[in-house]
């Protein structure tokens, strides 16, 4: 009795609607029902190529998964480009950028946030150097290479660095070099004389003279010396491990502001401030730079003797440019997307997977 109640009151409510149409003509039954369209995802942007004044060529930008992009060519104008996506998601987009043969490929999945201001900083596939002992020497660029473990030892830091899952990339340089730089007599335990000092220098006039840039240069220990203080401290500490050790102490700013090298040995009789290989390899740790197995290099880690050089290689003045140059091209446009998103696209182009990478704020 109940149901056949609500089936007389459901025919009576679809009878009042009937008649509601029917009557004065106050409502088109022949108009469309409002339909609500989706907010496309609107992208737009720069691509910038790392060393060059000039606009890539040929380049494109696609939104969107595999197979269900949408795209726009990089007007050569002013290296700009504007498109919105069907496909790409509204908080992280799969962005790619081909600009061949000249810019390696770029694959990326990028934060809402950088959506209005997609600024990309395109690899070159080959440097020429620019300046110093191999200035005009064409190096290809293998990022694999690059990012690769020496020897295949995790613990171990690739020439170009990165940590964490997802990978966080070390993507800087100091912004205007040169570096002032003192021996912190007063952190160290053991002694620093004048001849360490007089050596170090002779060293590092080498090594500038190679890599063509005066990237560090004496400073008072009074002005550098402490963490707090912008520098790179030189010192001699015992306590900290008993070999020489170097690097940056700001890694994930684009801007190092701060470094340290430890020049103290066990041994006596080993003196690494009047040892140039030593010299040379630590500061170049400074610069933000780790080791390789790839390539001859002075920070070849792997024994193989062929593999070692007493100085920086032409292909470490190669890779030590390219860095410095994407870093200048990241301060231009504001981004943080250029070498991460290029391995990637490497990666993939070699049937390897692609990899989480974690897309940080400028």
């Amino acid at each position: 009795m109940r149901w056949r109640r609500r089936r007389g009151q459901a025919a009576a409510w679809v009878g009042l609607l009937l008649g509601i149409g029917a009557c004065g003509g106050s409502v088109d039954s022949t108009a469309p029902s409002p339909v609500a369209t989706a907010v496309r995802p609107h992208f737009a942007g720069r691509l910038l190529l790392a060393g060059s004044a000039a606009c890539p060529s040929r380049a494109w930008v696609y939104a969107g998964p595999d197979g269900q992009q949408d795209s726009a060519s990089v007007r050569s104008s002013d290296c700009s480009f504007s498109l919105d996506s069907r496909y790409a998601l509204d908080d992280t987009a799969r962005i790619v950028a081909t600009a061949p043969p000249t810019m390696k490929g770029f694959l990326g999945r990028v934060p809402k946030r950088y959506f209005a201001a997609l600024n990309v900083v395109g690899i070159p596939t080959t440097w020429t150097i620019q300046s110093g002992t191999f200035a005009g020497s064409l190096v290809a660029i293998d990022l694999g290479k690059a990012y690769a473990n020496p020897g295949g030892r995790a613990t171990d830091p690739s020439f170009y660095l990165r940590y964490g899952a997802p990978w966080r990339y070390v993507v800087g340089s100091y912004a205007a070099p040169p570096v002032p730089t003192a021996f912190c007599r007063s952190e160290s335990n053991r002694v620093i004389d004048a001849a360490d000092s007089t050596a170090f220098w002779l060293s590092m006039a080498s090594y500038h003279a190679i890599i063509g840039r005066t990237m560090y240069v004496p400073a008072q220990d009074t002005a550098v010396c402490g963490e707090s203080k912008p520098g790179f401290d030189v010192i001699r500490d015992s306590t900290q491990g008993g070999i020489p050790v170097g690097g940056i102490l700001t890694p994930f700013s684009r801007d190092f502001t701060k470094g340290l090298m430890n020049g103290d040995w066990k041994q006596a009789s080993r003196r690494c401030f009047i040892d140039q290989f030593c010299v040379q390899h630590e500061m170049t740790h400074g610069l933000g730079f780790g080791h390789t197995c790839s390539w001859v290099s002075i920070m070849e880690s792997c024994n193989v003797r062929a593999n070692q050089s007493d100085t920086p290689s032409v292909t470490d003045v190669a890779y030590i440019e390219l860095m410095a140059a994407v870093a200048a091209a990241e301060r231009t446009l504001g981004t943080r997307l250029s070498l991460p998103q290029a391995h990637q696209y490497e990666r993939v182009s070699r049937g390897q997977t692609e990899e989480a990478v974690d897309v940080y704020e400028p």
